[in-house]
């Protein structure tokens, strides 16, 4: 069979894609106005076979902090195989000349949300970070050490207005100091500032003032119980200090007569959390992993910030089945949070191409892949991994 990857340049080709899309997702009609509102058709890459396409997916490219850089990096999604061609090597030929695509324009990093992750695992995928949702009653804020000093200044959000630079700032920061969290390309932020009900509005306030913000919340109204008329749904939020981070909190309880609950996304230990009454009483509502291909190796360890006043030394051996230029012996050198990675070495660390996802966003320990037989190497060479890549555990709020 003849399989050819490309952009989907033909618009007499869209319907099918829609088709696909709507029979893989059970998309309505409507999402699939929502989704070429958001998708420029250079987005879209296919996969045809013997001239039928047969296969498709959407590219959002951003960034991705590690270690306080950000290097470039590109979420897949919407990927769908036609229900007569499925299990017959379409979805791993699509991914295969998408990742040989990122790798030539210089795209360190790939992420995506998995519906399965048997599929994407053999394309070198792997967990490497997180996303969760808590759900707090409200009444658990009653006894809060409330904060009203710092103002709360109002600003208009839309998906379609440009985004203020006070939110814009304090996510700048707070991204850097985290792990995983995505530098935001203007189409993810308009993500954020968006709602799937027509009928909701998204609203924002920041912390501080516009010239010097301390943090930020974007939220919308949910229907509530038969009690209450609504539950408070955080897109996004963000501290930089103590006093913005209880005000937050404040904003929230003030809601309490006629809010029952407040959602948000946050890390796997939520520092906000500590800042309640009664953290325990946090719900876990959801979490969702998200999986991580190293597209380039030598690009990724390189980009990657590293803890300032190391010195040393990794050298590892990896392999990479499915992108063959990634693998073999490559030597790691860190000086003052900098790396540069070439190939070369003993390879004395030796894991594939899976395992370095969830050790270069922090996801697992050195130790904890070599107790799982993911990774392997002397005991010395172990202890300067863990070294350089420890840090927050990895997460972000995103959903793509």
């Amino acid at each position: 069979m003849r399989d050819d990857y490309d952009r989907l340049d033909d618009p007499r080709e869209t319907p099918a894609l829609r088709e696909l899309l709507a029979q893989s997702f059970n998309w309505k009609p409507h999402y699939w106005e929502r989704f070429t509102r958001a998708i420029r058709p250079e987005q879209v890459r296919v996969l045809r076979r013997e001239g039928e396409l047969v296969a498709g997916l959407a590219l959002y490219p951003f960034g991705q902090f590690l270690g306080g850089r950000s290097q470039p990096a590109t979420g897949l999604a919407a990927v769908g195989v036609r229900p007569e061609s499925r299990r017959q090597g379409a979805a791993l030929a699509l991914l295969r000349g998408t990742l040989e695509e990122l790798r030539a324009q210089g795209v360190a990093l790939s992420l995506l949300y998995a519906s399965t992750s048997r599929l994407y695992r053999k394309a070198g995928y792997s967990e490497a970070g997180s996303s969760r949702t808590y759900c707090l009653p409200l009444t658990a804020l009653d006894g809060l050490n409330a904060e009203r000093e710092l103002p709360l200044v109002r600003v208009d959000v839309h998906e379609d207005l440009e985004l203020p630079s006070a939110i814009r700032a304090v996510y700048a920061q707070a991204a850097r100091q985290g792990a995983g969290l995505l530098d935001r390309s203007p189409m993810m932020w308009r993500r954020v500032l968006r709602t799937l009900d027509p009928d909701q509005q998204v609203r924002a306030y920041v912390v501080g003032s516009l010239e010097h913000p301390r943090g930020y919340v974007v939220y919308t109204h949910a229907p509530g119980s038969s009690r209450h008329l609504y539950e408070l749904v955080i897109h996004d939020w963000f501290a930089l200090d103590g006093p913005a981070a209880r005000r937050l909190w404040t904003f929230c309880a003030d809601h309490r007569s006629l809010a029952s609950a407040v959602r948000w996304k946050g890390p796997p230990v939520d520092p906000l959390a500590a800042l309640l009454p009664e953290p325990g009483l946090v719900e876990l509502a959801g979490s969702m992993p998200w999986l991580l291909r190293v597209v380039d190796v030598g690009a990724a360890l390189s980009r990657r910030g590293y803890p300032s006043g190391v010195d040393a030394e990794l050298q590892l051996r990896i392999d990479d089945w499915f992108l063959p230029e990634n693998g073999g012996r490559w030597i790691l050198r860190v000086r003052d949070g900098q790396g540069e990675a070439v190939p070369g070495g003993e390879g004395e660390l030796e894991l594939d191409v899976r395992a370095l996802a969830p050790l270069i966003t922090g996801w697992l320990t050195p130790q904890q892949l070599a107790a799982t037989s993911r990774l392997s190497g002397p005991s010395r060479a172990l202890a300067t991994a863990t070294q350089l890549f420890a840090g927050p555990s990895p997460w972000m709020p995103d959903r793509f």
